[in-house]
This record gives structure tokens, sequence and C-alpha cells, in this order.
């Protein structure tokens, strides 16, 4: 009960902090769109890099200890960063001189070089609606996925924050495309380049900021709903069935993995390992008794047990930890037990991978799997080549997993994978992640 309770505190912050997160980003949105009317629009980009800092330290010093979902406060701080540029050319073309060249000067305003929500409402659908389309695509939802799984390894707090971070990306991507088409009409048809009147500060600067105060509310509305669902539902459900520990049994001969559906009763069902044993919460297990539990729900005679890596569900009842057992002929194990189960070959899997043919954590398991061993096989623990030879690829044998000396549950391999010698600006994208979030690689 006590790991129970503990893992509904997360769940309660995991959703409060989707408000805080979005009410966080809005504002440094809305902000400088109403700090820009009272003072001069020369500064207003230091403002905006200020708050570039602070959302960013937010993230990098926040998900070294909560692992929450931070994508979108890095969309209003990618949009923030491209409008405080944009802002700083402006200005140093009003202070050289160098907009007569596109613009009469009887027609510039030198006090209002530029309206902060004609640029910063642009940028933030632009990057909306890019987050919004590639999802979990995105190298900010990849970096999340490597340190701390996929949405189908953390569970149910995985599944919530794949969801309202696709439902929060594109409520900003209308948001902010509403707001942008409105402004720049207004602007076009209506706007008088001498001053701001009182339909100017209405139209530029009341109703943007006010579409922002909207949205603080719905929001708060919305996750105030989910957490006493969840609360209420989640809670319920975890305390009366106890605090657990599921192992998971990847099934090795040679190169081949037995996998059967998920759902045989389903038309389609989807693949997964049948060896699956639910127990009573345990942090550690002894391998021998990990061996004795496969070999009981497998009907083996004898098998070679290997710990690859713990992912904590995220949800309120215990954590996953996933195995590899090999077995030396097909026959150890008994066949009868899951009548629809087949044997399958590395390639075939990797078929199935692109197909979307596997369980969701069967895909997660498999990819990391391999994703790991191949990265440490050819860059060292800074992102080196181990060999000089740029097109060299090393072996995969699924057989062999018990001989490599490789920890799983190190994401410095998953990281290096994404970022390497190999990859194009190396170095520049190493000081950047390392600048925002506090990564060496």
């Amino acid at each position: 009960m006590i790991e129970i309770s503990k893992r509904k505190r997360n769940l309660d912050m995991g959703i409060i902090t989707l408000w805080i997160h979005w009410a966080m980003a809005t504002s440094a949105l809305a902000f400088p769109i109403l700090l820009g009317y009272f003072m001069p629009l020369k500064w207003l980009p230091l403002i905006i890099f200020l708050e570039v800092f602070g959302l960013y330290y937010y993230i990098r010093s926040s998900s070294a200890t909560a692992p929450r979902c931070y994508l979108i406060m890095n969309i209003c701080g990618r949009a923030l960063i491209c409008s405080g540029l944009i802002m700083v050319v402006i200005n140093l073309a009003f202070s050289t001189g160098a907009i007569h060249a596109f613009y009469d000067a009887d027609t510039l305003n030198h006090e209002i070089p530029f309206i902060p929500t004609l640029i910063i409402s642009p940028a933030a659908c632009f990057f909306a609606v890019t987050a919004s389309v590639r999802r979990s695509r995105q190298s900010f939802c990849q970096s999340c996925i490597i340190r701390f799984g996929s949405a189908a390894e953390r569970g149910f707090i995985g599944a919530i924050y794949k969801q309202e971070g696709q439902r929060q990306s594109e409520l900003l991507a209308w948001l902010t495309g509403i707001v942008s088409i409105f402004d720049w009409g207004y602007y076009l048809l209506c706007y008088i380049n001498v001053n701001f009147n009182r339909a100017d500060t209405f139209f530029l600067v009341v109703i943007p900021v006010g579409f922002y105060v909207l949205t603080l509310i719905y929001t708060a509305l919305r996750y105030s709903g989910l957490l006493a669902y969840y609360s209420r539902e989640a809670v319920g459900a975890a305390r009366a069935r106890g605090s657990i520990t599921q192992l998971r049994f990847l099934v090795v001969h040679d190169n081949s993995i037995y996998l059967g559906p998920d759902d045989p009763e389903q038309s389609h069902p989807r693949l997964d390992t049948p060896y699956s044993l639910t127990i009573h919460y345990c942090k550690d297990i002894p391998i021998e008794l990990v061996k004795d539990h496969f070999c009981n729900l497998a009907q083996a005679q004898d098998a070679t047990i290997k710990y690859i890596y713990t992912s904590e569900s995220g949800n309120l009842d215990g954590t996953i930890r996933h195995y590899i057992a090999t077995i030396g002929n097909k026959t150890d194990i008994d066949g009868t037990l899951y009548p629809d189960g087949r044997w399958y070959t590395f390639y075939q899997l990797k078929q199935m991978i692109n197909a979307r043919k596997l369980a969701p954590l069967l895909r997660a398991e498999l990819v990391r799997i391999y994703t790991t061993v191949m990265t440490w096989k050819t860059y060292d623990s800074n992102g080196k080549r181990l060999y000089k030879i740029k097109s060299y690829r090393p072996t995969f044998h699924l057989k062999q997993l018990p001989d490599w000396d490789v920890d799983f549950d190190d994401n410095r391999w998953l990281f290096i994978a994404a970022n390497n010698e190999d990859m194009r600006f190396f170095k520049l994208r190493r000081f950047i992640k390392q600048l925002f979030f506090g990564r060496k690689i």
C-alpha cells in the first residue's frame, strides 16, 4: 500500500504538471505581447531570451528528477527563440538604416518597429503544427523515450503523457493559428502605422492575451476532471490488486524468437511474447528465482536467463522486468501450451516492426535491444567510432545475447545512437544538448 500511495502521488503530480507546464509555456508567449505595449520594443528580445533561459533551465533541472511531459514548454521555447531572433534582425535593420532599402522612410515608425503578436503567434503556430504532425518522431520526444521508455513501457502515465502532449500541441496550433489570422487580418486591413490607438490595443494586445487566459481556464477544468477521475478509478483498481512486478521473457533459439497473438479472439491480433508472469512487487529478484519462474511457466527443463532492463510502468501497481530466455532446442519448451505460437526470425521481426504487427511493448523491447547492441559494438561511450571504417556495420545475432557484456539499463547507448560521430554537426548537437538539457551526449 505504501508503494501504491507513492505511485498515486506521482500520478497526481503528473496530471497537475500538465496544466502547470501549459500555464508556464503559454504565459511565456503572452507576456511579451502584453509587455511590448508598455516598454520600448528594442528591449523586448532581451526579455524573450530571458524567458527562454528560464523555460529550458526548468526543463533541464526538473527532468533530471521528475520524468514529466515537457513538450509544450519545448514548443514555446523554440517559438520564442525564433521570435527573438526575428525581432533582433528587425531592430538592427532599423538602427542601421538597412530597413530603408525595403521601405520608404515616411512609411516607417521607429517607435514601433514591430508588433509582438504578429511575430510570436505565427512562430508558435509553426512549431505547434510541426509537433502535431511529427508526433513522437520529433527529436524532443525521442529523447524522452530514450530516457524514460516508450508509452507502452511506462504504462498508464506514459499513455496519458502521449495523449495529452499531442492534445496540447494541437490546442496550441489552433490557438496561435486563429490569433495569427485574426491579428494579421486586422493589421493589413485596419492598422495605421502612426501610433497605437484603442482599437489597435484591443485587437493586437487584449484579444491575443485574452485567448491565452481562456485556454488556462479550459485546461485547468480539463485536468482537474482527469485528476478526479483517474484518482478514483485507477487507485481503486490498484489497491484491489496490490503492488505487482511483471516478468516478461523473450524466448530465443538461434536467431529466432517464439511469439503468439496477444489476443487470439481479434481478427488481426498483434504478436507478443506469450511468456509473461505477474508476481508480488519486488525491487530486485535473484536470477535463479527468475529462472525457476520461467521454467515453470514454459514447462522447460533448462534455459539461460539474461536480465535486460527494468521499466517503471507508470501504473499505480508496479514495474516491468524484461528478460531473454535462451534455449538449446525448440523442443525445450512445451509448444502445446500456446498452439498459435510460432518461431520468427529476426529478419521477419524487423519487417513486422515496420508494419506495426507487433504489440507496442514487444516492439519497444526489440528496438531497445537491437539499438543498444549495435551502438555498443560500433561506438565508444563518447560517441566516437571504435573502428575507423565509416561503412562498417557490426553483426547482430540473438543467440549471442547472453555473451554480450552491455548494460541495457544504461540509456547512454540510445543517446549515442541518435547522436554520434557519423552524424552531421555531431559536436554542435552535443553542445546544444549539454546547454539546454544537461546531457553530455
